[in-house]
């Protein structure tokens, strides 16, 4: 057991989250750090808006974005040095081209129809969490070829300065000049163009001059790779998301509200100790699937993952309830029930990566609408009468039925793995 303890603390994987862990703790836990000046400067109505706002920008990036992320996790280890500066330039130029038009069209409908819908959200804000959205691709994109090229180091440095910087801009636009959700957005905004600066300016130097792949055949070929992922990126977003469109329609902002809290520190594991995991986890699996180990002995530690995240759901409580401001404590007693639903997406995720690899989208979509059923059929169940406790049950019931499943699926393909190994093994 201490040799075990002694191997795992020294591995690549280990020290790679660690890193990722720090980096991720001030660029991505931005958003915890600050809902102490949040619920304070802004009331509930308000931070429904702001949630609805990052829901909507949420939105459209998966479905404009075409799983181009996924693409380059996908066929990264399959590809040489210039394979792979082929493949980042095959992506950047399908975007470039294809979404760039998507987003300017979605603006001249918004111009010509928002004025005829009934909605709290002006206008303004929304083209400025449009903008958000668009550039965000640039700065993931970029933040996923570090990652895949294990420089956990670098990445680190790039995302404390990151989050320093949003940080203090955050408290100058809300606190300084009172400038509530726009400062918020324009902040978001401001440190996605010092980020894609940066990307751009590391492009140049590593892989030199852009290859632009602007014709309809280079299009087709990372499309018909990026949309395997999208219906079910948009599933897994209506299973997390449907529960606040409900609350606003039941009971109105001030609910969303109440609840986003509970959802903003449950999700805050996510970006601390789940994308950090991931990061240093999936690059190391996916180079051991093509080498042939396939073993990745999640039967031991599912139970373990779920036991912690529940324990932690309890510590976030009791942190959230000396944070918030006393109209948003309601919802801080839903947060360990929602902790459980992110141990669910990690236990998913990890089981997914098999699939991924072996390009099996379709099971992992079957398993993501199943829990979107679940989700919608007990939203519509629970949140008109339990209001913001039965949007909780309903997203966690969805999220482990989604895991499940794919759990489920994960442990056929390596069943089907191990077959093939011995029929392909030569015979005695």
């Amino acid at each position: 057991m201490k040799e075990k303890l002694n191997r795992l603390v020294n591995s690549a994987i280990f020290r790679n989250f660690l890193m990722y862990t720090g980096g991720a703790m001030l660029l991505r836990g931005v958003g915890f750090f600050l809902i102490p000046v949040y619920t304070r400067y802004l009331v509930p109505a308000e931070f429904g808006k702001l949630e609805l706002l990052t829901t909507f920008t949420s939105t459209l990036e998966i479905i404009f974005s075409f799983g181009l992320y996924q693409v380059l996790v996908m066929e990264f280890f399959k590809k040489d040095e210039a394979g792979k500066k082929e493949l980042v330039d095959r992506v950047l130029s399908t975007y470039l081209a294809i979404t760039t038009f998507l987003y300017l069209i979605t603006g001249a409908v918004i111009a010509m129809v928002h004025h005829k819908v009934q909605t709290d959200l002006p206008s303004g804000l929304v083209y400025l969490a449009m903008i958000t959205s668009y550039f965000n691709f640039y700065q993931n994109s970029f933040i996923t070829i570090i990652r895949l090229y294990e420089k956990a180091k670098w990445l680190t440095i790039l995302q404390v300065g990151l989050g320093i910087t949003s940080i203090l801009l955050n408290i100058l636009m809300v606190v300084v000049l009172k400038t509530g959700i726009v400062g918020i957005l324009l902040t978001n905004l401001i440190t996605l163009t010092v980020t894609n600066l940066l990307a751009l300016r590391s492009y140049r130097k590593f892989y030199g001059r852009f290859t632009g792949y602007f014709s309809m055949s280079h299009f087709r070929q990372m499309l018909s790779l990026g949309m395997m992922f999208v219906p079910g990126f948009i599933a897994f977003w209506l299973m997390n998301s449907v529960s606040r469109w409900m609350l606003a329609a039941y009971s109105g902002l001030e609910a969303v509200g109440i609840f986003s809290i509970a959802i903003k520190f449950s999700s805050m594991i996510d970006p601390l100790l789940v994308q950090p995991f991931l990061n240093a986890y999936n690059p190391r699996t996916l180079k051991g699937f093509s080498e042939g180990n396939f073993n990745q002995r999640l039967g031991l530690y599912v139970p373990l993952i779920v036991l912690l995240f529940f324990a932690l759901g309890f510590i976030l409580k009791m942190v959230a309830q000396f944070m918030v401001d006393a109209s948003y404590l309601p919802g801080t007693d839903m947060i360990p029930l929602l902790v459980l639903s992110v141990a669910f997406g990690l236990i998913a995720n990890v089981s997914n990566l098999i699939l991924i690899y072996h390009r099996k989208i379709h099971l992992g979509f079957i398993s993501v609408i199943s829990g979107l059923a679940v989700s919608v059929t007990a939203n519509y169940f629970l949140v008109g009468s339990y209001g913001g406790w039965g949007a909780a049950w309903a997203t966690v019931l969805g999220n482990f039925f989604w895991m499940m499943m794919i759990y489920i699926f994960h442990r056929r393909e390596l069943t089907l793995v191990v077959k093939n190994n011995i029929n392909t093994q030569p015979s005695a």
